[in-house]
């Protein structure tokens, strides 16, 4: 090893303080504390978390059929069948709304207010610093475009080493460590934060009796319970409330990645950031599937 050049060491130990001081400056943005504490989240804002829209939209959808709200007809339409109970969130009553037009449950996610109302649930799990908002994530990403600055220089070096005649072994091998890091420091960066992911893991502890293996049925829960639920464990569970609703969920989850060109989400009504709990999670939980449940998911 004594021949190794004296540039590439240092190169390598900038690269490696570099690499470090990357790390810990993403640990520092995704580890941002929330504004709302554990028990200030709702269904809505856990389903988000976890999956996306998708549960956000069918906890408050799943809590309107437990109260007799809204259900779905014989063609596979939702429909109002009771009055909008009082304290709605701005998704609640979108959710009703589109009901009252006869919209198809698997394209509930495309009407209009429905949509604005998530947007604003959205904004506001990325105000509270539960989600990672763009600007935040590239943030979180800094580290890398210091590294590849660190390849150029190196890729320069490699150019005048290569044009002197001169052996350049070593300097292979430490761009191809350097690139190494550099693909690491822009992995994915998850959409929620490491708070995030905790409190996720506390409401399923504190929410064990609705999880699939507990077998819960739904009819006999209070509504905040049913769409606790849906949001922590999936669409399945509905089937205990209302068989069709989660069948048709079902379908709509199947259509998403198959649709009738056999292309992955062909056929999503409407675009989330994912749709199945991530392995960030730490929770194990069912996601946006239709699996989890009694009879019935990035």
């Amino acid at each position: 090893m004594r021949h190794v050049p004296l540039f590439i060491w240092y190169y390598l130990g900038t690269a490696a303080i570099v690499f470090v001081g990357a790390l810990v400056h993403r640990r520092r943005v995704l580890d941002q504390p929330s504004e709302l504490r554990l028990d200030e989240i709702t269904p809505a804002q856990a389903g988000y978390l976890d999956s996306g829209e998708r549960l956000a939209v069918y906890s408050a959808l799943a809590a309107l059929r437990r109260v007799d709200a809204v259900g779905v007809t014989a063609d596979r339409r939702l429909t109002v069948t009771g009055p909008l109970p009082p304290g709605a969130s701005r998704l609640d009553q979108a959710v009703y709304a589109a009901a009252g037009t006869g919209l198809s449950q698997q394209w509930l996610r495309a009407d209009p207010a429905v949509q604005g109302a998530v947007v604003e649930l959205r904004q506001g799990l990325e105000r509270a610093g539960l989600l990672l908002g763009r600007e935040v994530r590239r943030s979180a990403r800094g580290g890398a475009w210091l590294m590849l600055v660190l390849l150029a220089v190196g890729a320069a070096r490699l150019g005048i080493g290569i044009g002197q005649g001169a052996p350049v072994g070593y300097l292979w091998l430490a761009l191809a460590l350097v690139g190494a890091a550099y693909l690491a420091l822009i992995a994915r960066i998850p959409r929620r934060s490491l708070t995030a992911s905790a409190i996720l893991v506390q409401l399923r502890r504190a929410n064990r009796k609705l999880a699939p293996a507990a077998r819960p049925d739904l009819r006999e829960q209070d509504p905040d319970a049913v769409a606790m639920a849906v949001a922590l464990y999936g669409v399945g569970v509905i089937s205990t409330l209302d068989p069709e609703m989660a069948r048709e969920a079902d379908d709509e989850r199947r259509s998403a990645y198959s649709g009738p060109t056999g292309d992955a989400g062909s056929a999503s009504p409407s675009h989330s950031y994912g749709d199945h709990t991530t392995g960030d999670s730490g929770s194990g939980g069912c996601g946006g599937g239709s699996g989890c449940g009694g009879g019935g998911g990035s």
